[in-house]
């Protein structure tokens, strides 16, 4: 019996892709670039690149907005801030440089995709409980959550800082289930990322919904788990192009 929907955040219930390229276009402008459309284009990658570093436990989340800034100023040959002072007065330069030019317009541009307060609606109105899974900072991820009204509603938020381990780690996933009182095979995972949501989820015994708004191919073939008990494979793995596909998938589910 289905008791939980945890969800990723970014990109699954909250649109970071467009306020991440609109803000990070703000961004480079002020580092220097004149071409805005290369460098939206580059701040895409290096926001991809160093979150990557921050996830696999290379580098702290702080350290990782740091570098973002020193590879787009390198970029467009723009003096590093802080350049040449020492290093926690180079440091906190940086970070207030972070703040200013890309968190506040960021910030401001934070939204739910449309589908996604129907969704968590809908999901309460059958029952169901409702947590986030996600490998952001807990600080701005309970800000996020605030900003598109869902704050209220999300219970656990659970983040790879505070866990110790991130996603696709089926650890993270477990934790999630344990705060939440249930365990995993009661638990349904929601996530744009096929190699961190799909594969994580899955890892940890619970059942993977893909959210490919995009109408992307799967990136493998579709994994299969061994239930207990059965010997043999059983897909738990459902895709929606929307929230509300999602919604259709679990009423059915419980019919």
């Amino acid at each position: 019996m289905l008791e939980r929907v945890f969800f990723d955040l970014d990109d699954t219930v909250m649109d970071h892709a467009t306020a991440g390229r609109l803000a990070g276009r703000q961004f480079a402008a002020k580092l220097g670039h004149t071409d805005l459309d290369a460098a939206e284009r580059l701040w895409v990658e290096v926001e991809r690149r160093q979150f990557e570093r921050f996830d696999s436990g290379e580098i702290s989340h702080q350290e990782q907005r740091r570098e973002r800034i020193r590879e787009m100023a390198a970029a467009a040959g723009f003096p590093v801030p802080g350049e040449g002072l020492p290093l926690a007065e180079a440091e906190a330069v940086l970070d207030a440089f972070f703040e200013e030019h890309y968190l506040r317009p960021y910030s401001a541009l934070w939204r739910p995709f449309p589908d996604t307060l129907d969704c968590v609606r809908a999901l309460g109105e059958l029952g169901l409980r409702i947590g986030v899974i996600t490998n952001g900072h807990p600080v701005q991820q309970r800000a996020k959550l605030a900003a598109i009204g869902l704050a209220e509603l999300v219970d656990p938020l659970v983040c790879s800082v505070e866990v110790g381990v991130g996603k696709p780690d089926p650890r993270i996933f477990q934790e999630a289930c344990r705060r939440a009182g249930t365990v995993p095979e009661r638990c349904l995972h929601v996530g744009d990322l096929w190699a961190k949501d799909v594969v994580g989820a899955l890892a940890a015994g619970m059942t993977a919904v893909w959210l490919n708004r995009s109408g992307a191919p799967r990136p493998v073939a579709e994994p299969v788990v061994v239930e207990p008990g059965r010997g043999g494979p059983s897909p738990v793995v459902h895709e929606v192009a929307g929230l509300a596909g999602l919604v259709e998938l679990v009423r059915d589910r419980s019919a």
